[in-house]
């Protein structure tokens, strides 16, 4: 289930007007997704679904992942009508499916019940980071807004999160703006070494 929804992830990357500066860091989101559903996922998804329910959830949700069509309507059924982890994932996967169909309001919908959810935090904050890709496409200013709450955060996204508000930055030519996040980014205690040196090179050449 993780490998598809970061497959659609990637997809839906590849296909929006941020393709050159998602081909570069998607790396580091995919393996961030990757640490956070390995480290989490498993156990929560047993705590957070009701023990007495515990075997219906699994059946229903091998049964919609197997199916032969797996469809953003189905997922949006099926995750209606369970709870706990099962619930949580069925919608960051449909939410996944909505950003490549292009169903921003939708994605945004599906993202913010995981965010406003009793998920564990390391859910919420795919979900929160997710809501940003759909307002880069509606919303600028709003995704401005999410990005700096999510660098003030505890979030294992944090440094994608000063280089997204660094391409809006110089999208809408501030380059001053782009340079303070790109010098926040470079400081940021845990983010990865490769991420720092391409963010201080992408300074350089500012300068």
């Amino acid at each position: 289930m993780a490998n598809e929804f970061l497959r659609e992830v990637d997809e839906y990357m590849h296909e929006q007007r941020l393709k050159d500066f998602w081909q570069k860091n998607r790396l580091w989101l995919i393996v961030a997704v990757l640490v956070l559903f390995a480290a989490v996922a498993a156990v929560n998804i047993y705590k957070n679904t009701k023990q007495a329910s515990a075997a219906a959830a699994s059946q229903g949700y091998t049964a919609i992942m197997n199916a032969q069509t797996l469809d953003l309507e189905s997922l949006k059924s099926y995750a209606s009508t369970t709870e706990g982890g099962y619930q949580i994932i069925a919608n960051l996967y449909a939410g996944s499916l909505a950003l490549k169909d292009k169903k921003y309001d939708e994605a945004m919908a599906l993202y913010k019940e995981v965010e406003s959810s009793s998920a564990p935090q390391a859910f919420k904050d795919i979900a929160a980071f997710m809501q940003t890709i759909a307002l880069m496409e509606t919303n600028a200013k709003l995704a401005e807004e999410k990005l700096t709450k999510i660098t003030a955060s505890k979030s294992a996204f944090k440094a994608s999160a000063h280089q997204m508000l660094v391409t809006l930055a110089l999208n809408n030519n501030e380059t001053e703006k782009a340079k303070a996040e790109l010098m926040k980014l470079i400081a940021l205690e845990n983010a990865p070494v490769a991420l720092k040196q391409q963010a201080e090179a992408q300074l350089n050449s500012l300068k």
